[in-house]
């Protein structure tokens, strides 16, 4: 595709579990998912010099091999547009899939993430900017840049090509969350997240909930992993039915006291870790609403139900 326009998408695995080395940089790797290789690849630097390199750089923290991979096959990418002289005339998007602090929540820590676009020569937005996107905005972006025109209707996001090129501060004025049992707006230093458990979550039976708890915990010491929770009566988490919380998103269930609250409101100029809830408070009742709101209006053009907020069939 050297002479004609292309769109590379590009999923590293990488950022993701497993981090033990064994698994990871340090695993076989003539294993891939094309199958058992004969040789393995030699794109990348050797891995077994990853840790050597990290020590080298003074970096003492745990694990930090496997970002220096990561770094290493950006650089490869990066390198191979500029060997085949496309840098000129490509964009590259790169971004994560969830924050590092509250992996399956709504939290900031879960939906707060630093991402980079580059081009040869910059954006004239400058180094940095504070405008709200969200990940649906990449595809209308890509679309907005290759001149190519999606129907109506077709796609959920905005280009933030203006964003980009200094023309705008920000295309949209909220930003909108869902995930599990929750769903949240942000608009300006204001959050709002609703926590609303499905009937079923509500109403499942005790020896349900055991069998789940059970199953979970019986896959946790397979892998060699700790159980959170032997009780079924534990309280759900915000993604899952499973008592106590599953393991993914349990580490982060004890960070915010407000966790287990239907409505959740935060100011997080204030309050950027999500610590107080103002949603009880009379002086925000105001902004309470208007962001209840907001909320609703958003839910008005998807499917579904979400408790009160969207009653079922509404």
């Amino acid at each position: 595709h050297r002479e004609k326009p292309f769109f590379l998408y590009f999923a590293s695995t990488i950022p993701h579990g497993p981090v033990q080395p064994k698994r990871s940089w340090q695993a076989d790797p003539k294993v891939t998912a094309d199958g058992i290789l004969d040789e393995p690849p030699r794109v990348l630097p050797p891995r077994q010099e990853l840790r050597a390199r990290v020590r080298k750089a003074g970096i003492k923290m745990w694990g930090r091999e496997n970002l220096l991979w990561q770094d290493d096959v950006v650089a490869a990418i990066m390198k191979k547009l500029s060997d085949l002289e496309l840098d000129d005339n490509t964009i590259v998007f790169f971004f994560n899939d969830h924050g590092q602090g509250a992996k399956g929540t709504l939290y900031q820590g879960g939906v707060t993430n630093p991402s980079i676009v580059w081009r040869k020569g910059g954006f004239p937005c400058g180094g940095e900017s504070a405008a709200f996107v969200s990940n649906i905005d990449f595809a209308p972006t890509i679309l907005d840049y290759a001149g190519a025109v999606a129907a109506q209707g077709e796609l959920d996001g905005h280009s933030i090509r203006p964003v980009l090129e200094g023309k705008s501060a920000s295309v949209r004025e909220s930003l909108y969350f869902e995930m599990g049992h929750t769903r949240a707006v942000r608009k300006g230093d204001w959050k709002y997240l609703a926590l609303r458990y499905t009937k079923e979550a509500r109403n499942m039976p005790m020896a349900r909930r055991k069998a789940i708890l059970d199953r979970v915990n019986a896959n946790l010491l397979r892998r060699g992993k700790k159980v959170h929770s032997t009780n079924p009566a534990d309280r759900f988490s915000h993604i899952s039915i499973v008592p106590g919380g599953g393991d993914a998103e349990h580490g982060s269930m004890g960070k915010y006291p407000a966790y287990y609250d239907e409505d959740q409101l935060y100011n997080l100029a204030d309050d950027p870790g999500e610590q107080r809830n103002l949603a009880a408070d009379p002086a925000h009742a105001e902004k309470l609403a208007e962001l209840k709101g907001e909320l609703r209006a958003y839910l008005a053009q998807l499917p579904g139900g979400f408790g009160d907020l969207k009653p079922s069939g509404k």
